[in-house]
């Protein structure tokens, strides 16, 4: 098991891993900004930052849109904290849910993939929307994943937010992925491009082996999702 305080040397894929540098601001999302951005700065030469490091003054804004989720296996993220955001989408206490409750179709194997990333590292984000109906207005929004460790040993917990925009509605709202399936050869986030368009460039999907923290993600595998390698090559 890789031990989470030990050095992880900064590559061009991995920007982020000398914690010098910072998240580009993410256009239309500034939610997901300020999580993303507090993460970062938390997690510095680590693979993760710790649970009891998380403290909430700095991402008020971003409160009621954030949750931790426990990885109670490789593929599947139980929600254990939610903001009042997310428990209005669903219009229900969202507490003991599986991630995967927020979405339908296709999209519910795609986060349970991006599960998989997280644990080995790595931090992952979903551009999402719903389609309009009766009584529920089209919404757009962002998800973003990010590893955490409950005692400094593994990736076991996701620090997320799912920043919307649009009405909810009525309740339950679910979402659907809102780039193709596409998987391109995979490169690094450009710090100065907005989020959407440059997740129109999707990234190759993950490895399938459940070690936490020793391996870098097998390239090959497809996602519809975009991947920010943060693991460690053995």
């Amino acid at each position: 098991m890789t031990d989470l305080s030990a050095n992880t040397p900064p590559s061009p894929t991995n920007p982020f891993a000398d914690g010098t540098a910072t998240p580009e601001v993410i256009e239309g999302f500034p939610q997901v900004t300020c999580v993303l951005r507090n993460w970062a700065t938390l997690k510095g030469d680590r693979l993760a930052p710790r649970r009891s490091e998380i403290d909430p003054r700095p991402i008020a804004s971003a409160l009621s849109q954030t949750f931790i989720a426990a990885l109670v296996a490789p593929r599947v993220a139980r929600m254990r904290i939610a903001g009042t955001g997310l428990h209005d989408l669903m219009g229900m206490d969202v507490r003991g849910m599986p991630l995967t409750v927020f979405f339908n179709g296709h999209a519910r194997e795609e986060v349970m993939r991006a599960c998989t990333h997280v644990t080995q590292g790595g931090h992952v984000l979903l551009p999402v929307c719903t389609e309009k109906a009766v009584g529920q207005p089209p919404m757009d929004g962002l998800l973003a994943l990010l590893p955490l460790s409950s005692d400094g040993s593994r990736i076991d917990l996701v620090l997320g937010i799912l920043e919307t925009s649009g009405q909810i509605g009525t309740a339950p709202r679910r979402f659907q992925l809102r780039s193709p399936l596409r998987a391109p050869k995979a490169t690094a986030l450009p710090r100065t491009r907005p989020l959407i368009p440059a997740l129109r460039d999707q990234m190759t999907g993950p490895a399938s082996a459940e070690t936490p923290l020793s391996g870098a993600a097998a390239a090959g595998r497809r996602a519809a999702f975009r991947v920010i390698p943060g693991g460690r090559s053995d």
